[in-house]
């Protein structure tokens, strides 16, 4: 996954902050508060959990939750102080080490719209239903395995589709499996997986270079098999647990 610019960081603080300030969105400001009292930054929900329900539910139980606030923070805010809270977001998220992703999702958070459709979902009990229960440890091992299987194969495949060729996806897969047999016996056991995959906008958003690419297809294959997850939800899981993974590997070291 390619690395967010000091820029990107920037723009990214700019607005957060901004919409943290606005008088009109005291929500926000008391969702961070409470949530910043449970966790040292702020947890980033999924595209499916803005959508289904999930953000409208936090806010509102949010609103009666009790604060614990830092005095710098009360000061930031009490005074506007637009410049330390950007430098705040910025330090906890180069900390963290925050994707694209991650910083486009914390940001939908500041938008009322996005706010509203949380709530129609909210509204709609029947999307409530109990979801699929939270990955095993052996099937994010399964599945992080054959994301490094796939990867290689997935590589090939986006160079011959950006050939500009008529040929199908099944086609494609056909062609490089002279050069990736196990791997395109897979691909063309699960095609509908893949072909659901290459559909997917927010996959396309996440990566636009082909080897970028080639590794969120991979993992949301994998993801979608081994995990019984939407693509772009089975990519988010995959990147994250890599992350935790590599981090906690680092921390015993």
């Amino acid at each position: 996954m390619s690395r967010v610019a000091d820029k990107e960081y920037q723009h990214a603080a700019e607005v957060f902050v901004d919409a943290l300030l606005d008088p009109r969105k005291a929500w926000l400001t008391r969702w961070v508060l409470v949530k910043k009292s449970r966790y040292r930054f702020l947890p980033i929900p999924s595209w499916e959990q803005l959508e289904d329900g999930s953000l409208a539910a936090s806010l509102f139980q949010t609103w009666n939750g009790d604060i614990l606030i830092e005095e710098w923070l009360h000061n930031a805010l009490t005074n506007n102080d637009r410049d330390t809270l950007i430098r705040w977001f910025i330090e906890e998220a180069k900390e963290r080490e925050l994707t694209k992703d991650e910083l486009s999702r914390l940001l939908a958070c500041t938008d009322i719209k996005n706010v509203k459709r949380s709530l129609r979902g909210l509204a709609e009990p029947f999307k409530f239903q109990p979801g699929p229960s939270p990955p095993t440890r052996g099937q994010y091992d399964a599945a992080l395995e054959l994301a490094s299987t796939l990867q290689p194969a997935i590589f090939s495949f986006l160079q011959q589709a950006s050939i500009g060729t008529k040929n199908t996806t099944a086609d494609i897969v056909r062609f490089i499996s002279k050069d990736f047999p196990k791997q395109c016996e897979f691909l063309i056991a699960n095609l509908s997986v893949l072909e659901a995959c290459l559909r997917d906008n927010r996959l396309k958003q996440r990566a636009k270079a082909i080897r970028a690419r080639s590794r969120v297809l991979a993992d949301a294959i994998a993801g979608s098999v081994n995990l019984n997850r939407k693509p772009s939800t089975a990519a988010e899981y995959l990147s994250a647990e890599r992350h935790r993974r590599r981090k906690a590997s680092t921390e015993i070291r």
